[in-house]
């Protein structure tokens, strides 16, 4: 066998590999984003399905019920009008100044004087000694 033929054959048989490796780079490549395409579906899937569920979701919801109970608990923090009896009990509140560790003992009395008779009931049934 000559040079030349031996050249010729080597060149040949580079040629076939190269192209093999081609091909096979190309159906790889194609096999990974035909892969990836499927995985983006699929997901575009789970969150269109999660989307439509949580429209369903908001269409079912009756919005006046739950404005009404939202402006319920919002008109119970704040607003309305006090009676007599509770602006005396406010103002009173208001005075006082509470200080239970630099008075000791006599914050404890304040405090006493300052139960209502149901308190005092309470406190009576709850420890019989320390009351009397």
């Amino acid at each position: 066998m000559s040079s030349l033929t031996a050249t010729v054959v080597i060149a040949t048989l580079a040629i076939v590999c190269t192209f093999a490796t081609m091909i096979w780079a190309t159906v790889t490549l194609r096999q990974a984003l035909r892969e990836m395409s499927r995985a983006s579906s699929r997901r575009d899937e789970r969150h269109d399905a999660q989307i439509q569920g949580l429209l369903d979701r908001l269409s079912t919801i009756r919005w006046e019920n739950y404005v009404a109970l939202q402006s319920i608990r919002e008109s119970e923090e704040e607003g309305g009008f006090l009676t007599p009896e509770e602006q005396v009990t406010e103002a009173n509140q208001a005075l006082q100044v509470e200080e239970p560790e630099r008075w000791g003992p006599l914050s404890r009395r304040a405090r006493a004087e300052s139960l209502t008779a149901q308190e005092t009931q309470l406190l009576e049934e709850d420890f019989p000694d320390a009351s009397g």
